[in-house]
């Protein structure tokens, strides 16, 4: 009887965390078939590494790259990759708003307010500046190389496997996604 019962329960647990997957994927899906930016219709944001100049952000200056990026020199991409990444928000290029990490900073005096609203309540909420996560693009490219940690080597093959399942409850959907 007993073993019986353990196997319903491992049946259980392996429903729930395909779930759980299943459930994350749709809404993926879902997110992605968006135009990649919410719906209010623009920001004015002060890029924090010129300061001096102020740029608007509409929905429509934001578009889905239709080219398919390589990512190993000399792969062949196939249709099934190019209907993959169709959905995708093109990555950010240098110049843009949040390229290499970054950061920006809102004008808060010029947004409207609706955008207002939505800046007090991520404030009030999350303790962090909404629009400004909500302005910085999913796919951008950030410097990871520190200097204290080239030199350091791990020993993957030592490590033990393992599963995670990491539970999300309240989270900012911007930085939830990015």
């Amino acid at each position: 009887m007993l073993k019986y019962q353990n196997r319903i329960c491992r049946l259980l647990r392996v429903l729930l965390l395909v779930s759980i997957l299943f459930a994350a994927l749709t809404l993926y899906r879902k997110v992605m078939s968006y135009n990649v930016l919410p719906d209010y219709t623009s920001r004015f944001i002060e890029d924090s590494k010129q300061n001096s100049a102020t740029t608007a952000i509409t929905k429509n200056d934001v578009t889905i790259s239709e080219d398919v990026r390589k990512y190993t020199i000399g792969t062949q991409v196939t249709d099934k990759q190019k209907n993959l990444e169709a959905g995708w928000q093109r990555k950010a290029v240098p110049g843009e708003v949040g390229h290499g990490g970054a950061g920006i900073s809102i004008n808060r005096s010029r947004l409207s307010d609706r955008e207002k609203n939505i800046y007090d309540v991520g404030l009030k909420n999350y303790r962090v500046n909404q629009v400004a996560s909500d302005t910085l693009p999913f796919r951008r490219n950030i410097s990871l190389d520190m200097p204290e940690c080239k030199n350091i080597t791990y020993n993957t093959s030592a490590l033990p496997t393992a599963g995670v399942v990491v539970i999300f409850y309240d989270e900012m959907w911007s930085s939830l996604m990015r």
